[in-house]
């Protein structure tokens, strides 16, 4: 059921869901999201409400949910709040910031998430961006010694602790484009991120990775697009995170009556001192894809 009324720069709109499914311990669950929105000439604000049940699971529904899953969905086992403002600023300055606040209804662990971004185009052919995110997966508990993304630990049930740990990252990207059919970009990552590996108990494991991407339109039949990216996990010890280099040149050729040829071959190299990547053959991979698409 749902429910929306508007006026003027303002909107409202309200959804109430019900899932039901035979698992022996749900049954199916309900899912609620109140939305509001304010639009102005070149900005727009945004708060929310949401609410999923531990046992609503809706898999075709992609609602406003944190990035955590449950059972393979996102929609699944939360409570929260989201504001978000974008807004264009003198035709050249794109801003935008996010604030979310949510908490995983289960084991009632609050956590946060804070996005920050900021574009401008410089010139005609010169554009910039950077952007910074702070992830925090339980505001109540803080210092190291906490995996973010990868659990080691088991309850007594033997199921996965849920990681607690931050995320700290920034980035900047350049983007050089002299024509409509060629473009140029690069950008470089760095994160701060938790993790429970008594190495890093007193700091965060450092991990940096850089991309330079260019794409050509030949043709109105050919276009060609590469991609190189250098990987680079926990700087500070080449035994413990990957290294590696991938790299990959994509070919599309669009044939007359919709037919469509697309060809694609990547260079993977691991340059890491762990054991996997010492013993890994071959080294670096390579890998030629193929595809032939018709519609009709």
């Amino acid at each position: 059921a749902d429910a929306g009324w508007g006026h003027d720069f303002a909107d409202v709109y309200l959804e109430v869901a019900r899932s039901f499914d035979s698992t022996p311990d749900g049954g199916g669950g309900w899912g609620a999201i109140l939305r509001g929105t304010a639009t102005g000439a070149k900005s727009e604000f945004e708060a929310s409400l949401r609410h999923y049940d531990q046992d609503f699971a809706n898999p075709y529904a992609r609602p406003i949910a944190a990035a955590d899953e449950l059972d393979g969905l996102r929609a699944r086992d939360e409570t929260g709040g989201r504001l978000r403002y974008t807004a264009l600023v003198e035709k050249t300055w794109q801003l935008s910031a996010l604030v979310d606040v949510w908490v995983q209804s289960s084991v009632q662990t609050p956590k946060a998430r804070l996005y920050l971004r900021a574009d401008h185009d410089l010139t005609n052919q010169w554009s910039w961006g950077a952007w910074t995110e702070i992830y925090d997966n339980d505001l109540s508990r803080s210092g190291h010694m906490q995996c973010f993304s990868i659990s080691l630990e088991e309850d007594e049930n033997g199921e996965p602790v849920p990681c607690s740990g931050q995320k700290l990252q920034i980035a900047g990207r350049l983007r050089y484009q002299p024509r409509r059919d060629f473009s140029l970009a690069m950008q470089y990552q760095h994160r701060w991120v938790d993790d429970a590996n008594p190495e890093f108990a007193n700091a965060y494991r450092q991990d940096l990775s850089a991309w330079l991407v260019a794409s050509a339109k030949v043709s109105s039949e050919v276009r060609v697009r590469a991609r190189f990216r250098y990987l680079s996990e926990a700087v500070s010890d080449a035994t413990y995170g990957e290294e590696s280099l991938w790299a990959y040149v994509d070919f599309t050729y669009r044939l007359p009556r919709d037919l469509r040829l697309r060809a694609r071959y990547d260079l993977v190299s691991w340059l890491d001192e762990r054991a996997s990547s010492q013993v890994r053959s071959p080294n670096p991979e390579h890998w030629l894809w193929l595809e032939v698409e018709q519609k009709f």
